[in-house]
């Protein structure tokens, strides 16, 4: 099996600027040429690519006070965040150009995707939630003021959004107003401007936006037993992968071995004498009791759509090859990001 990397594995790059009263940088992790972070507290996790001509500062320049960045995250080349605290979970990908500025915390969710060329204001707070997609040249904002009060202009405020799991504002070219809660699974299509508040599972287009779920319904009801039997297909597809990459692989009744990576297994539900305690072990279940006593191996919850994470090489293939579009499963010990 593979062995994972220790701290000499990570790099940064001689170019690059690190300023921190108190630093983590976990394994794995890469900062490039022309970088600049500067906060009080750093804490990157592993495997994290923060690419060319990056800069985190605190608004005005001087340092933020936390920057937190959570395993397997991406930030491409010149990401700019000027903030107080940036709180960034696992598996987050920001693609480069990206502007996050503000006054006061922005937090990010796991699996969240941010497109390139999109501003993330945290005049006030900002939050968004897990597994949050968020189209090239969107803009949510927390605030407006810049007509002149002097000459009677009405429209100056600020208020905190919060984007919950699993909204999705397709395409790009978006806006996002200022004190809205785009609520869990709603979609928003292509040039919208959200002017209200939406609800979970609808879709809305227009300038303002309308809901148009009578017209597009983003997501179907889907059953537990539906959900757990997609995931072995999931596995499937990924163990077809491995095959056409090389890998040999070896099937059992329930699940394959796949030869110096792992084992992948299925039940209908998991308690604390049902996981090997083998680390390169991944067991999909329907439900578990009882997961916090549960050995080494990777336990992916269908249910609760959590993981217990321990890393393992054959784990974060598998999270890889989920997460784009098929699943996205968050930390059984963290499952939210927090400040």
């Amino acid at each position: 099996m593979r062995k994972p990397r220790n701290e000499s594995s990570r790099r940064v790059s001689s170019d690059a600027v690190i300023e921190a009263q108190t630093k983590r940088i976990g394994s794995g992790t890469r900062i490039e040429k022309g970088s600049v972070i500067r906060a009080r507290e750093v804490r990157i996790g592993h495997d994290v690519v923060i690419d060319r001509d990056c800069n985190f500062t605190g608004f005005g320049g001087g340092p933020m006070d936390k920057l937190v960045i959570g395993d397997d995250s991406y930030f491409g080349k010149s990401v700019h965040a000027a903030l107080p605290v940036l709180v960034v979970g696992d598996y987050v990908t920001v693609h480069r150009n990206t502007s996050l500025f503000g006054l006061k915390p922005c937090l990010i969710g796991h699996n969240t995707w941010v497109g390139e060329g999109s501003i993330l204001n945290s005049h006030e707070v900002l939050r968004i939630g897990n597994a949050v997609g968020i189209g090239t040249n969107s803009y949510i904002w927390t605030h407006v003021g810049n007509g002149e009060l002097l000459e009677g202009c009405t429209l100056l405020g600020a208020k905190p959004v919060v984007i919950e799991d699993n909204a999705w504002l397709v395409g790009g070219n978006l806006t996002i107003n200022p004190g809205l809660t785009i609520a869990r699974k709603s979609v928003i299509l292509t040039g919208s401007v959200v002017t209200r508040n939406t609800q979970p599972g609808h879709c809305y287009a227009g300038v303002p936006a309308r809901d148009i779920t009578h017209r597009i319904r983003p997501f179907a009801d889907t059953s537990l037993t539906d959900k757990f039997e997609m995931m072995k297909d999931f596995v499937r597809e990924y163990v077809a992968e491995k095959k056409a990459q090389g890998i040999k692989v070896v099937s059992h009744s329930n699940g394959y071995e796949l030869k110096g990576m792992g084992t992948i297994t299925f039940s209908p539900r998991a308690d604390s004498n049902r996981l090997s305690p083998d680390k390169d072990r991944i067991c999909v279940v329907m439900r578990a009791t009882n997961t916090k006593s549960i050995g080494r191996g990777t336990l992916f919850v269908v249910d609760t759509k959590t993981y217990t994470k321990t890393r393992s090489a054959i784990e974060r293939d598998f999270m890889r090859f989920l997460k784009g579009y098929r699943a996205k499963f968050v930390p059984s010990n963290a499952p939210h990001v927090t400040l």
